[in-house]
């Protein structure tokens, strides 16, 4: 099949599509174009074209956050939409997810599957203790990352934040999809509503005051900040918040995750005394700390309004993270040295990005500070050269650079919004 984008631009798709739903189907492009390359199209189902939805496309094209893609983020977002050679309407272009992706299902469940590659194991299997919790809360903040830039547009809301539309690399990179459904508003006008939702990721005024339940309501992103709890309590306990047993079951006498968020029985929140039985895994939130704690108790809680923003749980994180890696005795070092390609930074050139090879720049590292027995056990980062000294690593480097002793193991250091692996 040929689409053809906005600008007339023809892209050949694959013969068959590498993923399929209920509204359309997604293929991989071919196409000549610089700025299409490492692209996928979604392709509509005919009974789901629509003028509504065909407008939501082209406005979503035209008005994109600040970032779509970076190092450790991408949004499935439509950056063109295409027809068919008559000018009809067909669906958009996106960017293609990250290679190695695995729907975020997988880590917030209470076992790891087995079809997962011993390099997820490596990382997020519970049973390692501190070190995967760690792993954990990076991909915590990662995600908080791409929310927050969303919102920050002021235009948009996720409304379906769940596990299902997340994916991850074992390295923690994200991207998030079904990114046409969600709701779009201008000032407070509601441009386009929301088009799914999942009852289990749902707030308490949607069940106790009906917010959302019109399709002309326009939500605030505290809707998806609830989502987000949720997501990261399942990411670090491997249980929905909401799955516990109250006192007085409900008329057909079941344990409804939903009717559980209508009626406020987070077991740690102000009706825990209305729960009869709360599951084992729960207890492993009184181990957080107070503030940590805190953090879930007002997502959780009825004042929607005060509830934690997506940038305040991804600085929140990305500092624990931070304070937890130099509590293994790390300490934060300067990079002199581009550890891809071993040029040497240069102030006011290599400001983001190394001026040899493209890679981003690594301005700052953890690595076990003067005195400290051994090298932190993790997922290395694969360098190649030495940051300190720009010594070419050899097989002899196991462990450190036998130049200067930095360790090879390190484990880079930035701003929040740039992530952390």
């Amino acid at each position: 099949m040929i689409v053809y984008t906005s600008q007339r631009e023809s892209i050949l798709l694959g013969v068959k599509p590498f993923a399929s739903g209920g509204e359309g189907a997604i293929y991989k492009a071919q196409s000549l174009s610089t700025h299409l390359r490492n692209v996928c199209v979604k392709v509509y189902h005919p009974h789901i074209l629509n003028k509504e939805r065909e407008e939501r496309i082209k406005y979503m094209a035209l008005n994109p956050p600040a970032k779509i893609r970076d190092e450790g983020f991408l949004l499935g977002w439509p950056i063109d939409y295409v027809t068919d050679q008559a000018g009809k309407f067909l669906g958009f272009v996106m960017p293609m997810g990250f290679p190695g992706s695995k729907e975020l299902v997988t880590l917030t469940s209470t076992t790891m599957s087995r079809k997962l590659d011993e390099q997820w194991y490596d990382r997020y299997n519970r049973d390692l203790g501190e070190r995967a919790r760690i792993r954990r809360l990076k991909l915590i903040c990662n995600i908080a990352i791409p929310v927050h830039v969303l919102h920050a547009t002021g235009k948009y809301v996720l409304k379906d934040l769940k596990p299902q539309n997340v994916l991850a690399t074992h390295d923690g990179r994200i991207t998030m999809v079904d990114m046409d459904s969600i709701q779009i508003a201008d000032r407070g006008k509601l441009l386009f509503p929301g088009t799914a939702a999942t009852p289990d990721y749902m707030p308490p005024e949607f069940y106790k005051y009906g917010l959302g339940q019109n399709a002309n309501d326009v939500i605030s992103p505290s809707w998806d900040t609830f989502s987000l709890g949720i997501i990261f309590y399942q990411l670090l306990f491997g249980i929905h918040p909401y799955v516990v047993t109250p006192k007085q079951l409900g008329d057909d006498s079941s344990n409804d995750i939903s009717r559980n968020i209508a009626m406020g029985y987070f077991p740690f929140g102000a009706r825990k005394d209305m729960i009869a039985v709360r599951p084992p895994l729960h207890d492993k939130f009184l181990s957080l700390p107070r503030e940590f704690q805190q953090m879930f108790l007002k997502t959780f809680s009825d004042d929607s309004k005060n509830r934690p923003t997506a940038e305040q749980w991804g600085r929140y994180i990305h500092q624990i993270v931070v304070e937890a890696e130099q509590k293994c005795d790390l300490s934060v070092i300067r990079a002199n040295f581009c550890p891809n390609c071993g040029h040497k930074y240069v102030e006011g050139q290599d400001v983001k990005f190394c001026t040899e090879c493209g890679n981003r720049r690594l301005k700052a590292y953890l690595a076990p500070a003067p005195g400290a027995d051994s090298v932190p056990k993790g997922q290395p980062l694969h360098t190649v050269f030495c940051p300190e000294c720009g010594s070419r690593l050899s097989q002899l480097d196991t462990a450190f650079c036998t130049q200067c002793g930095t360790p090879r193991i390190i484990y880079p250091v930035d701003e929040w919004q740039q992530g952390v692996n």
